[in-house]
């Protein structure tokens, strides 16, 4: 495919992905709403459900966790930065061609473009339902304080271990949570090594 194509086809799926300001905006209201039920007087009940469910556009599909580092590639689709990384060098020392992970299609072009709109509105998420999650564990209402707590300190360690490199709770076999099942760091753990000689385009 020639060169001059490339970057138009690229940018063109990149602005498609970048999301808007009324995303975000959706995002606070949806985490912020259980805190303003309470200073109404109201209750929790039912209004808590979406702390514990990450929006499907900040999940990265090959880790399932929430974005750190987005990057869209070359097809347009959105992955964390090392997961598609590792992904992409797999398939060079086994000898196959690059390809897209979700739809199996071969990659024009290695390129990996930072989406910072994405980066931010998920760092803000992560900050925002953390401290959330923490007052809805303190408060009368709360049921079950130590769901929370746990989903604060997922939240936590994720973002501390470098996102996508790390396992989140929800996943089966997942290593942050102790007997008490509260989510705790985990202090013998190796930070992730995410430098790589392959010649990707950071």
């Amino acid at each position: 495919m020639p060169n001059s194509v490339m970057p138009l086809k690229r940018e063109s799926s990149y602005k498609a992905q970048v999301p808007s300001a009324d995303a975000a905006q959706a995002d606070r209201a949806a985490v912020l709403s259980p805190v303003g039920s309470l200073k109404r007087g109201g209750s929790l009940a039912g209004s808590t459900d979406q702390l514990l469910q990450t929006p499907a556009d900040l999940v990265c599909p090959i880790t399932l966790n929430l974005f750190q580092d987005p990057v869209i590639n070359s097809l347009g689709q959105v992955y964390e930065r090392s997961a598609i990384q590792r992904h992409l060098i797999q398939a060079a020392v086994n000898g196959h061609p690059a390809t897209d992970p979700v739809s199996n299609a071969v990659l024009p072009s290695m390129d990996l473009v930072p989406v910072y709109p994405m980066r931010s509105r998920a760092a803000e998420y992560r900050e925002t339902t953390a401290r959330t999650c923490v007052q809805v564990a303190a408060t009368a209402d709360c049921t079950a304080p130590v769901r929370y707590l746990r989903r604060a300190a997922e939240l936590v360690v994720t973002e501390s271990n470098g996102g996508g490199s790390s396992s989140s709770t929800h996943r089966k076999g997942g290593s942050s949570s102790n007997s008490s099942g509260c989510a705790t760091p985990a202090s013998n753990a190796s930070p992730p090594n995410t430098s790589h000689s392959s010649g990707i385009t950071p």
